[in-house]
């Protein structure tokens, strides 16, 4: 059957979903069992879990629908496509037109509109203590945002997309810098205002607000201000009481890094090995700051693998200010959740410094171009040296196929 350009896009998507048997196409994906006269049920493919929870109906009144009563995703077979496979709205309809021999020609799409993100209802078991900061209406991000911010990253578009949409760890705020007076946001005074995306979990505990182009924030006169406005309660991890049963952990420092997380784990998943599902992307928006105590026990039992930012050492005076903070972070997190039970192992980017070197260095024993590197850190394709899991991304193909890196995202049997 043809469909012409002038044929209304609602009539052509109904053509689509009628002609597309549901069941099928999760088929594809998920390994169903018939559980009643029109009901199939299986394990969720948006998280992990080992009695199954996720229902795809053929017939009756939920009919072409999918719903997981363990993490509340569901859908037809358009979002089916969008939060498996990262398609856009577009694509889902040319694609599924195709497999029922429709043919769309031409026709133009419109961009679907972001809508406000609302709260989501599954409750955390601790959730009641966690500090929720008042945050301006947060959108989803759109499949432009996510170009937008994959581009500015260097990384899959296709991951930043599962990251938005599948995993709900990006929103966007239409504009900011904001600040809250009597109840309401409103735009900060002097500044001007961005379109701006932002790392979020369920909790909602914390929030850090990065321009989409990757900029500065800067006052109306053009004076250059932070690159990133954050929220307080930085000590909670994004991410953390989304874990679940999963036993494996990737805890990062920073929302590029975040994103680059799943980036990485998107790059080695295979269909006999979904890294996505089977690998927790957690985040700590801040090196400084140590794991908050009431969400340590998410991570008893777990392998958790913390990736380490690097640090150049630099000389100074004042001994307070001889650091290494992703290093001595790291070390703070590992002890940390090594306390809770977890098993811990932390991957260097950067150069691995002799330890008795560093101390010295600390205590101004020795200055830093005396301090012995142990193993060199990466090096990006244009020749910078690789300071956090970001900028691995900007690696050559050798690098980044290099069993080092293959093993941190494959490897987890420490």
């Amino acid at each position: 059957m043809s469909i012409g350009a002038s044929v209304d896009l609602a009539d052509l998507r109904e053509r689509v979903r009628d002609a597309t048997d549901i069941v099928q196409l999760v088929g594809r994906v998920v390994k169903l069992r018939k559980a009643g006269a029109n009901v199939w049920k299986g394990c969720c493919p948006f998280h992990a879990e080992k009695s199954p929870s996720f229902v795809v109906n053929g017939e009756g009144r939920h009919a072409g629908k999918y719903h997981c009563f363990g993490c509340g995703a569901g859908g037809d077979v358009f979002d089916f496509l969008i939060q498996t496979q990262g398609m856009g709205h577009k694509e889902a309809v040319e694609w599924l037109a195709r497999e029922a021999g429709i043919s769309v020609g031409e026709m133009g799409f419109e961009a679907a509109k972001g809508r406000v993100l609302r709260r989501v209802e599954r409750r955390l078991e601790n959730e009641d203590v966690v500090e929720k900061p008042s945050l301006p209406s947060l959108f989803q991000a759109t499949r432009e945002d996510c170009e937008v911010i994959a581009k500015g990253r260097g990384l899959d578009l296709e991951s930043v997309w599962i990251a938005a949409r599948v995993h709900k760890r990006v929103a966007v705020v239409q504009s900011w810098p904001m600040r809250e007076k009597g109840g309401r946001w409103w735009r900060r005074d002097g500044w001007e205002q961005h379109r701006c995306w932002t790392v979020i979990d369920e909790t909602r505990a914390v929030a850090e607000f990065r321009r989409l182009d990757n900029g500065l924030h800067t006052r109306a006169g053009g004076e250059a201000g932070p690159k990133v406005w954050s929220t307080a309660g930085k000590n909670w991890p994004i991410g953390a009481g989304s874990i679940g049963d999963r036993r494996r952990v990737l805890l990062v420092e920073g929302g590029p890094d975040m994103l680059a997380g799943y980036h990485f784990l998107r790059m080695w998943h295979t269909q006999k090995r979904p890294l996505l599902h089977e690998v927790a992307v957690v985040c700590m928006l801040g090196a400084s700051n140590r794991i908050r105590e009431d969400a340590l026990g998410f991570f008893k039992g777990c392998r958790v693998r913390i990736m380490v930012d690097a640090d150049t050492p630099k000389d100074d005076e004042v001994k307070a200010k001889r650091k290494l903070t992703g290093m001595e972070a790291a070390m703070r997190w590992s002890d940390q959740l090594t306390e809770v039970g977890a098993a811990v192992e932390c991957f260097y980017v950067g150069d691995v410094f002799k330890a008795e070197d560093v101390a010295a260095w600390h205590e101004g024993e020795k200055l830093a171009g005396e301090i012995e590197v142990v193993v060199p850190g990466f090096v990006r394709a244009d020749g910078a040296k690789v300071k956090d899991l970001n900028d691995l991304a900007r690696c050559s193909e050798e690098v980044l196929g290099c069993d080092d890196v293959r093993q941190a995202f494959t490897v987890w049997d420490f």
